[in-house]
């Protein structure tokens, strides 16, 4: 699973300049990236390539270029809803056969379509028409490629630098604050949605944020990385068991839940490529 995680090393906004006007017959780019109507603020759709995530636990097919989509509207105070599918290029779009929408209420979900169909249509404009055999509101749509910024330097020195600095072994309660720490990893990467970024900049910001660093900081960071790393992708093995350490921290719930995410999955493996490439470049 983890060298298919691992295969795009780049972030995911190859589309970020498909917002300007697209030659009538050009070759259809790359569509990876967030797409939303700034009509429908509760809906958005996070486009990624099946390489990048995997489609054999949906389809049992291995990847082969193919679009993930996720559609998530949140229709309620407490209901989202999910619309996922694996969509093929087809002509001036790409278009899929197996929709799944699933609501769900607090702890209640319900199949709401399966084998939903549509496709999403590229226009000139680089816009985005969705049409669904399920989703009335499909046509009213016009989905726009949202750029997400990265966290700033301060925000990588506070929420991933400092707490893998801090740690010290052989003390009361290091094997808890190792867990929480390694947790804190995944948390790092869904908090900022760091599939969505564009790697130069998170790049960037994070060689700026070891300036933000004290000697005694960057060397507790070149001490404890690798071991709060390689705990990391363990935990992005398909049949990685979580030890109960992480219990014990209070963590495992939610760490289960990331795991689970797909998009966390492949943002945690491609964060710690960027972190390991900074290494290979001298820096802790």
């Amino acid at each position: 699973m983890f060298y298919r995680l691992k295969k795009a090393v780049a972030f995911l906004l190859a589309a970020a300049g498909l917002c300007g006007l697209i030659p009538a017959h050009a070759e259809l780019p790359d569509l990876t990236g967030l797409w939303e109507d700034p009509g429908f603020d509760r809906a958005e759709f996070v486009i990624l390539h099946d390489f990048d995530l995997w489609t054999d636990e949906r389809l049992g097919e291995e990847p082969d270029g193919s679009y993930v989509i996720t559609m998530t509207w949140s229709s309620g105070a407490d209901t989202v809803d999910t619309y996922r599918m694996t969509a093929r290029e087809d002509g001036d779009g790409i278009s899929y056969e197996n929709g799944l929408y699933v609501s769900v209420t607090g702890d209640e979900s319900e199949m709401l379509e399966d084998m939903g169909k549509g496709r999403f249509t590229l226009t000139e404009r680089g816009t985005l028409l969705w049409q669904d055999s399920y989703c009335g509101s499909a046509g009213e749509m016009e989905l726009r490629c949202t750029s997400l910024p990265a966290p700033s330097a301060e925000e990588v020195a506070e929420n991933y630098y400092r707490p893998i600095a801090a740690l010290t072994e052989g003390t009361a309660g290091a094997g808890l604050r190792f867990a929480q720490t390694v947790y804190g990893v995944f948390q790092f990467c869904a908090e900022y949605r760091l599939w969505l970024v564009p790697d130069d900049e998170l790049s960037a910001n994070m060689l700026d944020a070891l300036d933000l660093l004290t000697e005694e900081e960057l060397a507790g960071f070149d001490a404890n990385e690798p071991d709060v790393s390689d705990a990391a992708l363990q935990l992005l093995e398909e049949n990685a068991e979580i030890d109960g350490t992480y219990a014990d921290a209070g963590v495992l719930e939610p760490l289960q839940s990331l795991r689970e995410d797909s998009a966390v999955r492949f943002s945690v493996a491609d964060f710690l490529s960027c972190v390991m490439t900074l290494g290979n470049s001298e820096e802790p």
